[in-house]
């Protein structure tokens, strides 16, 4: 190869020939052979431009000569590579082939080579080559060019012949025979599917008839479900793909479209729905692959000829050859079947079918595919009415119902020498006939002629065949001896359990299908004849298709039909019931599984003989529930349906014989309350397979039905029941969750604990959960004894570790939480661990053993971490030129090796062994023999440990970027390794090494190691994640263990999950609009391995968790245990019904004083409603199962809302445990239960309250509970004692509570709610806060530190949003007592109170808050009732603005709006002196601009409120205005812009939208807004509000001579705007103002004219400032002020007035800003030289001359593509302006001379200018004679886009050419006309034609290109 690359030498025949010889022909072995292939392939492959060692001549000598002499049954992949590969070389170099991407283009049939190809196809052995073949084949045939179309079907033709030559029926088959057999079929089979095409649709006859209806919803990327569409199951995926192409529109066709279902793509259009898995109501998702994806060539092809599809010829041709071929043995004639079913229908049966001709031959029973087939057809026609209507009754009158009830009776469907289609056959078979005779269950015998008895026999045989069949489609068969439970396991503490068999699976099988059919027949034809079923009827029978049969559709069928022969049939039923009750306990030793269906038919038929004596049986299934094992495993979806079925039964039977309620129901209830639901394992039981029995949703459903039934209308079992279940609540263990679900929380069915991640610490939760699966470690650890000083102190770390495994070995829960072990973690830093902080999982292994050692050290256990991982390293140096060897030993827990560019394990420990060489000046000193030597330094391993640990060093440290990178490269590793090679001791035997000390021999099998755990990093350097993969040593199934999750895990993921490498993807490339394929590396690969050694000792160790530890795990998992049994969903609904099973039906009135009476008068209803409120309480309010909450606690309102005493019992309760109401109003997070709650006690104290309210201070004799802090002098004066009544007694023990609540400030919102209803409910209540000293406490509370009474000197208050209740109970009292105004004691007020209340402090907190803007305004409402207490609130506020900063402002505002809208008889005193305080405030603190905006802003949204307000703002506008509206700071003009407007509501104009200030246009009414009104409605504008605003109008106008107004135009100076600087462009405000009030008032411009223009002089004057909004906004006014005529004479008829207009600045700058600026400007302006244009005619004329306008012309329209409304205005004037002749001539030449170079700029304005300028006959000729017409030609080569363009360009081409016609044309212009015509006439002429032939044109179009062509046309040269 060398050689021949480098050298002229070149290959002749003798030289091919002697090389084939030796090397192909006789080579020595195959590889030898394959070798030679390689070399030929290399050879010819690389070959460069001097050197050919292979001709083209020498190629093809092999190729033709030397391949097709091979025997090709020998032929290998090798070999076919080199075919391959010269083949498309060859013909590509005859130009034969040329191959784009990977599609071939095929441009002559007579390929070279072909022949020996479909040799290889059929004739190798190599099934790899064999398929390569073919598809090579397939691919060369399907690239036919579009130019061989005529050859087509004529090539197709000839591969199929091909392919179904080879195909033979034979009576016997050789290997070659079956292989070509196979191969020929399987190229048919892949050129049918090649050819699919979405949009052609040739249904096979596997797909013939519509099917079943289904309903698909299709949904594109990123957007919502479309509505669901209606398909039938027998159409194809190609169909749908076209119903997908319609979402993306007509552009979209159905080969761009992908069709996705979850992951699953649809590939092949031909596949029809029903053999897919979507069923009704499934999402397809759609995708747009590729928007411009060229369509490929046969596709064309395909949609013009449909004939073209193989499947079309294949079925014209070759049909009755495919059909004989039926017969062919095994899966070849089960392949023929499917590629029948890919072809059309055959229509020769189908006439025969029809027709009937010889019905015995056409169903065929020597042949089952045959039969099928003919069904099948048969099935067509009975699916389409039209046909069924005439063909059935002829088929009936034919015999050919008969002969299918003969063919029942005499075919054995049974022998599976029939072929794998005997059973669909056979149902397709039962469904037409019963189709025939069947409705619903009877038979037909009128129409068919049955033996009934024989029938009967022949049907129950095939049934009972089929349901013994060993295995049915995969599913495993039991019998009914073999249908046994598996045997039993051990749990931890040896007591036996069931082992539960997986479920089976629920999918419809072909005898599914059969029993669909077979039974309703069966059903009708025993109805016929009872007592022969009877007769034969065997228990067997029924027992093997009811409960042995493994198919769910089977037994549910057999089950509905056997039910309605008992139905029918009383015999028959006693038969069955018999048959059940016999079999009844044999169900204890039957698999679970299938005995669903034995019981819904039992209890069926028992529901329907209630008649019958049912007590035995109700004994005997009550001791089958009693003795039934625990089969239910927790964690586990399996469920025990024998004991679902048995407490169905149970249920039933307690409903129909109620005597067993009265007389078993105790029992019962004691065995399913605790046996079968809250029983909980013992301590040490398996927590998985132990207690209770019912662990499901479905089985726990059973009892709580059954609990339910027996509690209806039995008051004793409720009573029973009910005490249980309070019981259960005393036992709880969840007082501090809520929103809780335990369910969650469960631990996985595999049996195993997770770690909780606390952040970032994956890398010691994935280690841990390595060792802890370490068993030998695990104990060794955990029987570590330490003492209480140990497990404090030094040891805490050892402790804690063994607490982690003590929960992983026996907690109940899902996973556990290692905080307490990470904060006695403590780093070499001195700090506990930071579980934020992600680490190196092998750098914290070392440092955790390496502390484990010193905690280790110098006790019993010091070698426990060496005798499991540790191992002994040897440090050598061996030395070449002596006998010596230098050694050092080293201990490791763990082998260190490099992955970088190590395709496996055994490479990277070869590295490790390697070592490095000593020589030069590196030489290593030999101390025996005292001289430098050349010697080897390596290091191997001496001792191996029992557990190898692998650190694989996926991370390294990049010299050249000097940052930390991952390696992620393939490294692979094997389950067992042999250490021996990498061993002192394997090294020394290799290299005959000579040792000092002999080396002890060690046991082969010593180094034979087994894999046993994988920790895995996934991620990168800086971000990554740690979990791991670990086998059980016992089970040898794999896991799972990342953080939480724990699950089993496929081993045979472990290449994919774990070597690392690269991966190819699918992503969406948006360029393409596709997804392609993506190579990049894994991020998830192995980090460290965890090997044992294999002949370890496997003695499972005894677990002896420290007692203390264990205890505490168990006490928390009976705890869990429990509440999983409360919180379950079904218990909770179970409870809900339960309570309401007894609820109050009538009122209850009677109050009772007694507390022991109370409590004696346990009514059902009471303990019914004590219950619903426990429950609420105590697990309803922690679930977070609460959707129901709002129902329940309207249920619990309407029972306490019936019962007095029922109220009364709920205080008491409250009262004496008031633990309710802190874990629900201090503690409970969740808002919705303490809501509900406080609605509750709210309603039970105002029903009580009527009758209480007489003696709430009254006390008993008895001196009761009393409580120390509510004597405080201070507060309270209550004399000692027990209040009488229940209210107060549980309002002072609720009260209690308030020294918890400010510690829970975000959650006690509701506690204070209950004072505030308290106080609601009238003055009686009020009374009693006030006078007991509630209303000082409540204030005092209120306040916090700052109060007066509080013992916290300078203490700083938080405001808290859950004191809003608080201030509202103290404004519901507040509001029930007469404000004092001089004399306090004039009123009920207690002094102390009233201080404290009309208190500075207590004013200015409460308004200062803003929690509570309700009650606030209240209070001030209340209390503002006169001056004097105004003027003192007013203080307060305007105290507190002038100090806080402004964003602490908005509840200093809404208290002053309360104050504003107050109405009473001060209402304009009191807003007069508010806003005058407040216009004081403003003023005087005006340079604090943000406070200034804030307040003057809050003035604009409270001016509407009120008219009051509106006219003093108008009164006063003198001592504002100016300071507001012409302030430095821009968000200040602006609010004070918005007030202004504010003060004329009607009308609203102008919005202000910006940074500073919402729009405020959105929340006005249209009908409001004056410049959307018509003039009829301006014309009832009120006289009053049009009069203000002219006011208004005036006075603004008046300032435009102000000193203010003319400082402001100019801009010397910048302010300060927040952050930036900026010129202070003060008029903008100001002049927005002038135009919102110009509507109906612009007349009275003439009164300010000179002061207007003298301002305009002024702005205009300023040029260094390109962009002023001055300028902007007073050309805006001006606009409006030119739309009065009037207005614009008058600045005409001013010549100073007019030059200044025309010498306006304007800017040439065309940056964005710049160009910004003008397009807001400029329109307004060339809107008043327009609207002077049309006032007066000299102005016009003045216009047309002005340089100005000139400028406007050429860098605004022509030549500037930007300005689009000012190029409007512009435009409109040009219009105007035209009236002036000399201007029109103008505008001629200067579209020639400007418009037309511009065109590319300017195309739509200049041709619509142009289309304007040639209205008029004398500018046409004008245009013409100066070539304006050669530069509109020019235009039309250019493409359009869209008609309206062309139309542009057509008008002016019209206009200009009108003239032509004319008859009075001078001489001159007739030579103009005729030379345009010779010039341009001809290229226009066909210009325009082209348009109208391509029907690129409309209606206007084509009137102007009619006018062109006569233009044309009609002119004589």
């Amino acid at each position: 190869q060398y050689i021949v690359g480098i050298s002229v030498l070149s290959f002749g025949e003798q030289e091919i020939d002697k090389f084939w010889k030796a090397c192909i022909e006789n080579a020595a072995s195959s590889e030898i052979r394959d070798q030679g292939y390689q070399w030929i392939e290399i050879i010819r492959a690389n070959q460069n431009t001097n050197f050919s060692c292979l001709s083209d001549t020498a190629t093809e000598y092999i190729f033709l000569e030397k391949l097709p002499t091979i025997d090709f049954l020998t032929f290998s992949f090798r070999g076919f590579r080199i075919f391959e590969f010269f083949f498309r070389y060859l013909n590509w170099n005859q130009k034969k082939f040329e191959q784009s991407n990977e599609d071939y283009i095929i441009k002559s049939v007579d390929l070279d080579g072909i022949d020996s190809l479909w040799r290889i196809a059929f004739e190798t052995e190599n099934e790899e080559v064999g398929i390569g073949a073919i598809e090579f084949l397939n691919k060369l045939h399907k690239g036919l060019c579009t130019e061989l179309r005529p050859v087509f079907r004529e090539e197709r033709t000839k591969y199929l012949e091909r392919c179904v030559s080879v195909l033979n029926v034979k009576d016997e088959y050789t290997e070659r025979d079956i292989r070509a057999n196979r191969r020929a079929l399987a190229a048919i089979d892949l050129y049918i599917d090649s050819y699919e095409h979405p949009t052609i649709t040739l249904n096979g006859h596997g797909s013939s008839g519509i099917g079943k209806d289904i309903f698909l919803n299709f949904q594109k990327i990123g957007t919502a479900l479309v509505s669901p569409m209606k398909f039938h199951t027998n159409q194809t995926i190609g169909e749908l793909k076209s119903k997908g192409a319609e979402l993306f529109g007509s552009q979209c066709t159905p080969q761009q479209v992908k069709l996705y279902y979850g992951p699953t793509l649809f590939n092949k259009n031909s596949t029809v729905i029903k053999n897919t898995n979507l069923k009704n109501d499934d999402t397809i998702t759609v995708t747009w692959v590729d928007a411009n994806a060229p369509r490929g060539q046969n596709e064309e092809i395909l949609e013009e000829d449909i004939n073209l599809l193989p499947k079309k010829i294949l079925g014209d041709n070759y049909f009755e050859k495919l059909f004989s071929l039926l017969s062919l043995p095994g899966e070849l004639g089960e392949n023929v079947w499917k590629i029948l079913m890919k072809i059309e229908t055959n229509e020769t049966m189908k006439t025969k079918l029809y027709e009937l001709e010889n019905i015995d031959e056409l169903l065929d029973t020597q042949n089952i595919f045959k039969l099928y087939y003919s069904l099948q057809i048969i099935d067509i026609f009975m699916n389409d009415p039209e046909i069924s209507s005439i063909w059935r009754p002829k088929f009936v009158s034919e015999g050919g119902v008969q002969w299918m009830v003969k063919i029942i009776e005499t075919t054995d469907f049974m022998d599976e020498s029939g072929g794998n289609k005997r059973i669909v056959c056979l149902s397709e078979l039962m469904k037409i006939l019963n189709h025939f005779i069947l409705d619903g269950y009877v038979v037909d015998l009128d129409l068919v002629e049955l033996n009934i008895t024989a029938l009967i026999q022949k049907l129950m045989d095939i049934v009972l065949v089929l349901s013994k069949k060993e295995n049915i489609e995969g599913i495993p068969k039991p019998s009914l001896k073999s249908i046994i439970t598996p045997p039993p396991t051990k749990g931890k503490n040896g007591k036996v359990y069931p082992k539960p068999t997986p479920p089976l699976p629920i999918k419809k099988t072909q005898i599914d299908s059969v029993f669909e059919y077979i039974f309703p027949l069966l059903t009708a034809v025993v109805l016929e004849d009872c007592a022969h079923f009877i007769s034969i009827f065997d228990d067997d029978w029924l027992i093997s298709v009811l409960i042995a049969l493994p198919l769910q559709f089977s037994r549910n069928t057999v089950s509905e039909c056997i039910y309605h022969l008992c139905s029918n049939n009383g015999d028959i039923c006693d038969v069955v019931i018999d048959t059940l009750l016999n079999f009844l306990p044999n169900l204890k030793n039957l698999s679970y599984q299938t005995c669903i269906e034995y019981f819904d038919l039992f209890i069926k038929l028992v529901d329907d003989r209630k008649d019958y004596d049912w007590s035995g049986l109700f004994v005997q299934v009550f001791e089958m529930i009693q003795d039934h094992p625990i089969v239910e495993r927790r964690g586990d979806t399996i469920e025990d349906n024998i004991l679902m079925g048995l407490l169905d039964m149970m249920r039933l039977m307690v409903s129909i014989v109620p005597d067993i309620k009265s007389k078993m129901g105790e029992r019962i209830i004691e065995e399913v309350f605790h046996s079968c639901l809250f029983d909980i394992p013992c301590v040490g039981e398996d927590v998985i397979n132990g207690a209770p029995k019912c662990k499901t949703q479905a089985s726990r459903l059973a009892c709580f039905n059954l609990l339910k039934v027996l509690c209806v209308d039995c008051e004793s079992n409720f009573h029973i029941l009910f005490g249980k279940l309070m019981k259960e609540h005393q036992l709880k263990g969840y007082t501090s969750q809520w929103e809780y679900s335990p369910t969650g929380y469960e631990k996985s069915s595999c049996g195993y604990v997770g770690l909780q991640n606390l952040g970032a610490t994956c890398y010691m939760n994935s280690l841990f959960q390595q060792f802890f699966m370490l068993e030998t470690f695990r104990n060794g650890i955990l029987s570590i004894e330490l003492t209480d000083e140990e497990k404090e102190n030094e040891k805490k770390l050892l402790r804690e570790f063994q607490t982690v495994l003590s929960y992983l070995t026996e907690s109940a829960k899902r996973f556990h939480n290692p905080r307490q072990f990470c904060s006695s973690y403590i780093g070499y830093d001195g700090q506990a661990m930071n579980t934020g902080e992600q680490m190196d999982a092998d750098e914290f292994f070392n440092m955790f053993f390496d502390k484990l050692d010193n905690i280790n050290e110098n006790t019993e256990h010091d070698n426990l971490l060496q005798n499991t991982f540790g191992g002994k390293l040897v440090y050598q140096v061996i030395s070449k030129e002596c006998q010596h060897i230098s050694e050092r030993e080293e201990n490791f827990y763990t082998l260190s090796v490099a992955v970088n560019g190590k395709r496996k394990l055994e490479e990277s420990l070869d590295l490790f062994i390697q070592g490095d060489i000593l020589d030069g000046d590196n030489k290593y000193h030999c101390d025996v023999c005292d001289k430098k030597v050349n010697a080897v330094r390596r290091c191997c391993i001496q001792t191996l440990p029992e557990n190898l640990i692998v650190h694989l060093r996926r991370f390294k440290f990049d010299l050249e970027t000097l940052t930390r990178m991952k390696v992620n490269d393939y490294c692979k590793f094997s389950d067992t390794i042999n250490l021996e090679p990498y061993t002192k001791e394997g090294l020394h035997r290799r290299e005959n090494l000579e040792e000092d000390e002999p080396i002890v021999p060690v046991p082969v099998d010593d180094y034979e190691y087994e894999l046993r755990g994988i920790l895995v990093h996934s991620g990168t350097t800086n971000f990554g994640h740690y979990y791991s993969y670990i086998r059980d040593d016992n089970t040898k199934s794999w896991y799972q263990f990342n953080d939480s999750y724990v699950g089993k895990f496929d081993p045979a993921q472990i290449p994919e999950q774990c070597y690392g490498g690269y991966e190819t993807t699918k992503q969406w490339n948006q360029n393409l609009r596709k997804y392609i394929d993506v190579t990049q590396e894994k991020r998830n690969n192995a980090y460290m391995l965890f090997y044992a050694k294999v002949n370890r000792e496997h003695v499972k160790p005894n677990i002896n968790i420290p007692h203390d530890l264990y205890e505490k795990v168990w006490k928390e998992n009976l705890l869990f245990l429990r509440d999983k049994h409360l919180f379950d969903n079904d218990f909770l609904r179970f409870s809900e019904e339960f309570t309401q099973l007894y609820p109050f039906s009538e009122k209850i009135e009677e109050y009772n004083d007694s507390i022991e009476e109370l409590q004696s008068m346990p009514t059902i209803e009471m303990k019914s409603l004590q219950y619903a409120i426990t429950y609420f309480v105590e697990t309803l309010s922690h679930s977070d199962l609460q959707e129901n909450l709002g129902n329940y606690s309207t249920f619990i309102l309407d029972s306490i809302s019936k019962s007095v005493p029922a109220c009364q019992w709920l205080l008491h309760q409250l009262t004496i445990n008031i633990e309710w109401c802190r874990s629900l109003f201090i503690y409970c997070s969740n808002p919705d239960p303490r809501n509900y709650f406080a609605r509750i006690i709210g309603k039970a104290i105002e029903i009580l309250s009527s009758y209480e309210r007489d003696f709430y201070g009254d006390l008993t004799e008895g001196n009761g509970k009393s409580m120390e802090y509510m004597y405080d002098p201070v507060f309270f004066s209550l004399p000692k004692g027990e209040p009488k009544s229940f209210i107060i007694r549980f309002i002072r023990a609720y009260f209690s509570l308030h020294t918890e609540v400010s510690g829970r400030s975000l959650s006690y919102v509701h506690y204070w709610i209950i004072f505030k209803n308290f106080a609601d409910i009238g003055p009686q209540e009020k009374d009693y806060l006030v006078e007991n000293g509630f209303l000082r406490l409540f204030i005092h509370l209120y306040l916090d530190v700052e109060s007066p009474y509080s013992n916290v000197p300078n203490g700083k208050r938080m405001v808290c949003e859950n004191r809003q209740f608080l201030l509202g109970t103290i404004q519901t009292i507040m509001c029930g007592y007469p404000v004092p105004i001089s004399n306090i004691e004039e009123t009920q007020w207690n002094e102390t109170d009233w201080n404290l209340l009309y208190s500075t402090k207590f004013l200015s907190v409460a308004i200062g808050d803003g929690i509570n803007f309700f009650s606030m305004g209240k209070i001030l409402e209340h209390l503002c009732n006169n001056m004097k207490h105004v003027e003192r609130v007013i203080a307060i506020i305007l105290h507190a603005l002038n100090s806080l900063n402004f964003d602490k402002f908005d509840s200093y505002f809404q208290a002053l709006t309360s104050l504003l809208l107050i109405n009473d008889d001060i209402t304009n005193t009191r807003i007069e002196y508010i806003l005058h305080s407040l216009i004081s405030m403003i003023n005087q603190n005006i340079e604090f601009q943000e406070e200034s905006f804030r307040s003057i802003r809050y003035l604009s949204t409270v001016a509407p409120k009120s008219i009051v307000i509106r006219n003093y703002f108008s009164q006063t506008i003198d001592s504002w205005i100016e300071l507001w509206l012409f302030n430095d700071y821009e968000p200040v003009r602006i609010a004070c812009e918005v007030l202004v407007q504010e003060l004329v509501p009607e009308l609203i104009g102008y919005p202000v939208t910006n940074e500073w200030f919402p729009s405020n246009l959105a929340s006005v009414p249209v009908s409001k807004r004056y410049d959307l009104m018509t003039s009829e409605e301006k014309q009832e504008f009120p006289p009053e509000t049009a009069l203000r605003l002219e006011n208004l109008f005036k006075y603004l106008m008046s300032y435009m001579s102000k000193n203010i107004v003319i400082s402001s135009t100019t801009l010397d100076t910048y302010v300060r705007v927040g952050n930036r600087y900026e010129f202070p462009f003060k008029l903008v405000s100001y002049l927005r103002l002038l135009q919102w009030c110009s509507y109906g008032n612009i007349e009275y411009f003439s009164e300010f004219s000179g002061d207007f223009m003298t301002c305009f002089s002024l702005l205009d004057s300023n040029k260094k400032v390109d962009s002023n909004k001055n300028k902007t906004e007073f050309f805006k006014l001006w606009e409006k002020f030119s739309e009065h005529a009037p207005n614009c004479i008058l600045l005409t008829e001013e010549p100073e007035w007019v030059e200044r207009i025309f010498g306006t600045y304007i800017s040439l700058d065309n940056s964005a800003a710049a160009i910004t600026y003008h397009e807001r400007t400029l329109p307004s302006f060339y809107k008043v030289i327009l609207n002077c244009c049309k006032a007066s005619k000299e102005f016009l004329d003045i216009t047309v001359t002005q340089n100005n306008f000139d400028f406007a012309l050429k860098n605004l329209l022509i030549e500037s593509a930007d300005y689009h409304e000012t190029a409007n205005v512009i435009h409109e004037i040009v219009e105007v302006c035209l009236e002036n002749e000399g201007f029109r001539s103008k505008c001629v030449r200067n579209m020639i001379q400007l418009g037309f170079p511009a065109i590319d700029v300017s195309f739509r304005r200049i041709l619509r200018l142009c289309g304007l300028i040639l209205e008029k006959p004398k500018e046409q000729k004008l245009f013409c004679e100066l070539q304006g017409l050669a530069s509109l030609v020019k235009i039309y080569f250019y493409n359009f886009n869209n008609i309206s363009d062309l139309v542009l360009l057509l008008k002016p081409t019209a206009l200009a050419i009108a003239w032509f016609l004319d008859d009075d044309l001078t001489d001159n212009l007739v030579a103009i006309r005729n030379s345009v015509i010779l010039n341009e006439g001809a290229i226009l002429h066909q210009k325009v034609e082209e348009y109208q032939s391509k029907g690129f044109v409309n209606e206007m179009a084509n009137l102007y290109i009619d006018n062109i062509l006569m233009s044309l046309d009609e002119c004589e040269i």
